[in-house]
């Protein structure tokens, strides 16, 4: 009984197997044709029109071919029973009523009035109305509808969200090397360096995840800012914040300490790929250190998920102004001032912009 069945089945399937080959054939003709090849009865609307040139050397079904050469034309084909119904896709078409049928395509993550707007303009014209966002109606053969549900099942996907922790965070070069990390810039970068612009720097070392959770200010450290911010692939996510810094002031001749906002803002645009995100970037600068009129870039920087990278930094300068002398004659009551010396301290800081994205 086993023998039997495959013997059935393998004559079934060398029956009903074709190779065709059309080289400018009418469109008509061509169905004809694979009607006496097959020995099924197709039927068409009388308005098709089009030129087939086609060679398939392996055997395929009779649908397979009816796919494959309807296809380009936007034409659709349907079975009843033993009969194929080739026909238009179009709504003006006397057949299309015939064989037009209603399908609701329900929608998890999208509404309705979203997908509407991206699927294909020649399949746009197939979706009725409805006051319903939670899916797509739509009025057409079957060929038709399933090519609509496959189009909304690759676009009605749940859109990723990553949450970037981002801080920003100003401390001294001598606070870097206690954490064994050191800043490496190439000699094109010293004119950055000398003259305070934002820079993208190579920040190295193997406590750089200790310095991203450390909380703990003092005269070394101080973080500006520490917050989360949700980004989605392609949107703009921005934050500002500020400071107060001390900058040198003149009045009645005499120099003394104004404080001053700083202000420090970014945006960054995110698109995702599988393990890893680009940035555009854009940090702007105001009231830093010395520099009253403010530095700002533009980059792109690559940021892998979960670990943290500094994607900006900015060096400048601090300058504070220290009593000095000989301590034993400084402290003299009224002839002490004779023996004090005024002088500047400088000392080398960066602000550094540090991320690290994680997906939810």
């Amino acid at each position: 009984m086993k023998k039997i069945t495959f013997l059935f089945l393998l004559i079934w399937g060398i029956v009903f197997s074709l190779t065709v080959s059309f080289y400018e054939q009418d469109i008509k003709e061509a169905l004809n044709i694979l009607s006496l090849e097959s020995g099924k009865k197709i039927v068409y609307e009388p308005n098709l029109s089009g030129i087939v040139s086609i060679e398939i050397d392996e055997d395929l079904s009779l649908e397979e071919i009816l796919d494959i050469i309807l296809l380009p034309y936007n034409y659709y084909w349907v079975k009843y029973d033993e009969i194929y119904f080739v026909g238009v896709s179009n709504p003006e078409s006397p057949g299309f009523f015939k064989n037009a049928k209603i399908f609701n395509i329900p929608l998890r993550y999208k509404t309705a009035s979203e997908l509407s707007k991206v699927l294909p303009k020649e399949l746009k014209e197939y979706i009725l109305y409805s006051s319903s966002e939670d899916s797509i109606t739509v009025f057409a053969p079957i060929p038709v509808a399933s090519q609509i549900a496959n189009i909304v099942s690759i676009l009605d996907v749940k859109k990723k969200s990553y949450t970037a922790n981002i801080k920003i965070i100003d401390v001294s070069e001598s606070y870097l090397k206690s954490f064994l990390l050191k800043i490496n810039y190439s000699q094109e970068r010293l004119n950055d360096l000398l003259s305070g612009a934002i820079f993208s720097i190579p920040l190295y070392g193997n406590y750089l995840n200790l310095l991203f959770s450390s909380t703990t200010e003092n005269k070394d450290f101080d973080l500006i800012y520490d917050g989360n911010i949700k980004m989605l692939s392609g949107v703009k996510s921005s934050l500002r914040t500020s400071k107060k810094v001390l900058v040198d002031e003149i009045v009645d001749n005499k120099i003394s300490k104004k404080a001053v906002e700083s202000n420090i803002s970014f945006e960054l645009t995110p698109y995702f790929l599988k393990s890893s995100a680009l940035i555009d970037l854009n940090i702007n600068l105001e009231n830093i250190g010395t520099d009253r009129l403010g530095s700002q870039v533009s980059t792109k920087v690559p940021i892998d998920f979960s670990v943290p990278k500094v994607i900006g930094a900015y060096s400048y300068l601090k300058s504070e102004r220290a009593d000095g002398g000989l301590s034993f004659l400084m402290d003299l009551p009224i002839i002490g001032n004779l023996f004090k010396q005024n002088f500047e301290k400088h000392e080398k800081r960066y602000i550094l912009f540090v991320l690290r994205i994680e997906e939810e």
